[in-house]
């Protein structure tokens, strides 16, 4: 069995700044020569923060550090009953049977039935197209491209996404899926709550001069089953601090000329402070603005990370 998992560790620099919440675990598991994968994505959005002390307000952004941590086992082999015995070209892998099956698992453990998604059988054909040309079996392809790459390839738009992989003999439909289903990380891909769709793609062929089935499965949940963000109201908070702190420039520049006035008395002084204390007034208006919207903005993008990063 390998193992494969990263571990993202949030840094957050800056001072009561909340910054980007992003959750990515991704899970790989090579048991004998069954493959699973469940990939917590790249799908989520960063939080703003705000910075305020009196009249002097300014927004800041800050920056986040990421540590990786990947284990590996070394696989072992997978020896299927009867293996040799079996007319296993006779006994094709059917899609709409291993669909129905794996469906069948879900309702039997309480969850509901996965979709069969174009987008995402499109994606598992090309995974199995690659692991034939290429000749590996893995779930990260020679060049480097994971699940989350031909997923996004394909134009399936996720929150989650994951990827079953099968190799052998297998004499029937609820054959390779009974084998999954033996598989504890197989298993937990099949039955995992949050998944809506499934792609599969099979095919009897050649691999590493044997002529042996090959399937794949990828699972996902659709980026638009969670919560929508208003992005323009990210773009507005964005020119109000840049708004913001021109005028704070401009606002401590009179503040200065106005202390090192010679005279600070008469008609043309008061005016010059009351001037002054409408730009304030008008500056600290648009921070207030400003503090209502990000906050508007980091309700609905912490709805949708936690839409997108629920927990495996």
């Amino acid at each position: 069995m390998q193992i494969k998992q990263q571990k993202n560790t949030y840094a957050f620099f800056g001072q009561g700044i909340l910054v980007l919440f992003v959750i990515v675990t991704i899970f790989l598991v090579k048991d004998d020569f069954l493959q699973a994968i469940r990939e917590k994505v790249p799908h989520s959005v960063e939080l703003l923060g705000d910075r305020a002390s009196d009249t002097e307000e300014l927004i800041k952004d800050d920056s986040i550090s990421l540590e990786k941590e990947v284990v590996r086992e070394q696989p072992g082999a997978l020896r299927l009953s009867g293996g040799s015995s079996i007319d296993v070209k006779q006994s094709a892998l059917v899609v709409t049977e291993i669909l129905k099956k794996t469906n069948e698992e879900r309702v039997f453990y309480g969850k509901t039935s996965l979709e069969l998604n174009s987008t995402l059988s499109l994606s598992a054909k090309n995974k199995l197209d690659d692991i034939f040309k290429r000749q590996y079996f893995e779930h990260i392809s020679p060049t480097g491209e994971g699940v989350e790459s031909v997923t996004e390839d394909a134009g399936y738009e996720f929150a989650i996404v994951g990827e079953n992989l099968a190799l052998g003999n297998f004499n029937s439909s609820s054959a390779v899926v009974d084998a999954w289903m033996n598989s504890p990380k197989h298993r937990a891909n099949i039955l995992y709550t949050d998944y809506e769709e499934i792609g599969i793609a099979v095919r009897y062929g050649n691999f590493e001069g044997n002529t042996v089935w090959v399937a794949v499965q990828h699972f996902g949940k659709p980026i638009s089953s969670c919560p929508s963000i208003n992005m323009n109201l990210k773009k507005k908070i964005e020119q109000d601090k840049k708004d913001s702190e021109s005028m704070w420039t401009n606002l401590e520049q009179s503040r200065i000329d106005l202390e090192n006035r010679p005279i600070k008395e008469g008609e043309e002084y008061e005016n010059e402070i009351t001037v002054f204390n409408s730009s304030v007034q008008i500056y600290n208006n648009l921070i207030s603005t400003i503090k209502k919207d990000i906050e508007s903005f980091n309700s609905q993008a912490t709805k949708f990370n936690d839409c997108a990063s629920s927990q495996i």
